[in-house]
């Protein structure tokens, strides 16, 4: 174990490449201190439990999915969705079982800094949908009111991308032609 980690960075890539090979539930303390090659110890340096590890990698593993660069812009609020549908369905054949896992495992856990982690994440894509819908200069102007809010409208939308993955539908067309039919 001569190989030094030298970073936390260095530490998630490991996780990453355990949860892409074997899943998120091989990745512990013992199997990335030795697919880093270093001493389990080296790992609590940087993650106090296994916990913050795996919260750690989920978080890294959501940012390799969508994370929106600033050079990407959508015209229409549909592309998006696709978009959006598209790449995290291309990231969980990356990480199989991922999304499914992540998910039950912070459900059924005490782990509150895990849901935490996803809630927010969930929002940061949800602000993001609002933006592009706010932009979309093909939305008709009486679509949304007090009953019908934007913001309603972008949790449905999120919660049926959510549904549509977990079921490992293999597109969100259904849901692209609702969303064609309501506000265009």
């Amino acid at each position: 174990m001569n190989k030094i980690v030298t970073s936390k960075e260095d530490i998630l890539k490991a996780s990453r490449e355990i949860a892409s090979k074997d899943g998120l539930q091989s990745i512990n303390m013992r199997n990335v201190a030795k697919h880093c090659g270093v001493a389990v110890g080296s790992i609590y340096n940087y993650f106090p439990s296994k916990a913050d590890l795996i919260i750690a990698t989920v978080e890294d593993i959501w940012k390799s999915f969508f994370h929106m660069g600033d050079d990407l812009y959508f015209k229409h609020f549909n592309d998006c969705v696709d978009w959006l549908f598209t790449t995290i369905q291309r990231g969980t054949k990356q990480y199989p079982g991922f999304f499914i896992a992540h998910a039950q495992g912070f459900q059924s856990s005490d782990v509150k800094q895990g849901r935490e982690v996803m809630e927010e994440y969930f929002k940061h894509i949800q602000r993001s949908l609002l933006m592009v819908l706010n932009q979309d200069q093909q939305v008709k102007q009486d679509v949304f009111n007090d009953d019908y809010t934007k913001e309603d409208f972008i949790q449905f939308v999120f919660v049926n991308i959510m549904n549509l993955l977990s079921q490992q539908q293999p597109s969100c067309h259904i849901l692209l032609e609702t969303i064609q039919r309501v506000i265009y």
